[in-house]
């Protein structure tokens, strides 16, 4: 029987129960909610004894094998009821061993951890990603394509055979066969043929002789010679075109003249001209006077501004739209009330707030549907 711990009570006055020894060896050998189950008491007063006495929570076969390797299988329920070990997600040194020296997914199916934990494990300890490449055979090298070595470009003979320029070039420097520029001797150059350089590009000379285009870049500068590098259609800027600089948007002036924008605006900057915009950038009182007085799209052109420019600072100054002004005849204002003022409006091609406006002016009150 349970002994019962003599002048001990429980907060709801029920004595409390002494933990006997077979009960202790019970302690991390299953979990605590089915312990509880078992003993019939308190999940509360397992956790307590349990770190009470220095005994590690119930660990699962995957966790032993975590935190002993394969070892772990064979500890069994000697392990559970040992002291507490370190947390169980914790990385043990044969788990870190194994990051980089093979797949992430490997690597989480042996140590029974998630694909994104071995990943971040291994960005923090600094280890690149393994990436398991099979080796390509390598194809033997014949005596034909030996024979071929040095004769041409090692990306010309890569190309010809099949093969990466540095495995021609690896090839060619371990049989010790010189390049095709050190391996041919020096062309010899006719007098007719020195003055072909710098007067035709260096492609165009090597096209004209038959030669490699490095040899006629190679003799063109030990000559000293300029390379004559073809010149584009440049149109030159006149004194008329430069006036038109900074007097309209470059958009504008570019579409007018047929160029670029770049062009034209790179031009404006080389004669330090200001932008279109920077001219009107600040709004004078005689400038505001216009605002309201005429559509947006006048005043603009009238002001020689965007009628985008024109809106905002009209909508900055609290300035209502222009109106036209509307002449009313008797016949008109007899249709006021007898319709919405939506209807009135688009039958007499004019705008809902002066209907409205109208309206109110002769106190007449807005149509109600009966």
């Amino acid at each position: 029987m349970n002994r019962i711990c003599q002048g001990r009570v429980s907060k709801t006055g029920i004595p409390l129960r002494r933990w006997t020894t077979e009960e202790n060896r019970m302690l991390g050998t299953m979990p605590d909610a089915e312990l509880a189950r078992r003993l019939k008491r308190g999940i509360t007063g397992i956790k307590q004894q349990r770190l009470k006495l220095g005994i590690s929570f119930h660990l699962s076969d995957a966790e032993l094998v975590r935190l002993l390797g394969h070892q772990g299988r064979r500890v069994g329920v000697y392990l559970k009821r040992a002291r507490r070990l370190r947390a169980a997600n914790s990385w043990q040194k044969w788990e870190d061993a194994l990051l980089g020296k093979m797949s992430d997914r490997e690597v989480a199916r042996k140590t029974d951890r998630s694909y994104n934990g071995v990943q971040t494990r291994r960005a923090r300890m600094g280890i690149h990603a393994y990436l398991y490449v099979p080796p390509k055979p390598i194809r033997p090298w014949t005596a034909r394509e030996i024979k071929l070595l040095g004769t041409m470009t090692d990306s010309k003979l890569g190309r010809r055979l099949r093969r990466k320029k540095h495995q021609v070039l690896l090839k060619r420097l371990a049989l010790k066969i010189p390049s095709l520029i050190h391996r041919n001797p020096e062309r010899s150059w006719k007098p007719g043929e020195l003055k072909l350089l710098g007067r035709f590009t260096d492609l165009e000379v090597a096209r004209r002789l038959g030669c490699p285009q490095n040899i006629v870049r190679i003799k063109r500068i030990k000559l000293g010679i300029p390379a004559r590098h073809p010149m584009p259609a440049y149109r030159l800027w006149t004194p008329a075109e430069d006036k038109l600089l900074g007097t309209k948007s470059d958009t504008e002036i570019a579409r007018q003249l047929k160029r670029t924008y770049l062009s034209v605006k790179g031009r404006r900057k080389l004669l330090n001209l200001p932008a279109w915009w920077q001219h009107n950038k600040f709004w004078t009182p005689a400038e505001d006077k216009l605002l309201g007085t005429n559509s947006d799209s006048k005043v603009a052109r009238q002001l020689n501004r965007t009628p985008k420019s024109v809106l905002h600072r009209r909508k900055r100054l609290k300035i209502p739209a222009w109106q036209p002004l509307k002449i009313w005849t008797p016949a008109e204002d007899r249709l006021l009330g007898t319709k919405q003022d939506t209807e009135i409006a688009r039958q007499l091609h004019c705008i809902e707030n002066s209907v409205r406006h109208r309206r109110k002016r002769l106190k007449i009150p807005a149509w109600q549907p009966h």
